[in-house]
């Protein structure tokens, strides 16, 4: 493989592995730890992110970059969640302690 043409792929793979672990981070959140929920919400992605990998004829090294933007979404989703969460809890309270 060209390297020229394999590092924009490999930016591209990342990125989008990322996103559309996104929800997923998000979702993993509500479960509890090790639960066939969080199974799901930590494995689903994994067979878009294969069709990927094969559709834009990428080298098996690839995987990593993939597991990698895969593990960053889902960190990155569950934070955004607990974040969203919080301040949800946090704008709760201030509307009880008005009234």
């Amino acid at each position: 493989m060209n390297l020229s043409r394999s590092y924009p792929i490999a930016l591209a793979a990342v990125g989008i592995a990322a996103l559309v672990n996104l929800p997923f981070g998000a979702a993993r959140e509500h479960t509890s730890k090790f639960s066939w929920q969080w199974a799901v919400a930590v494995h689903a992605s994994i067979p878009f992110l294969a069709m990927f990998r094969k559709a834009a004829i990428m080298p098996r090294y690839a995987i990593l970059f993939t597991v990698a933007g895969a593990v960053l979404g889902q960190g990155a989703g569950a934070r955004l969640e607990r974040r969203r969460l919080e301040e949800l809890a946090a704008r709760q309270l201030r509307e009880e302690a008005e009234r």
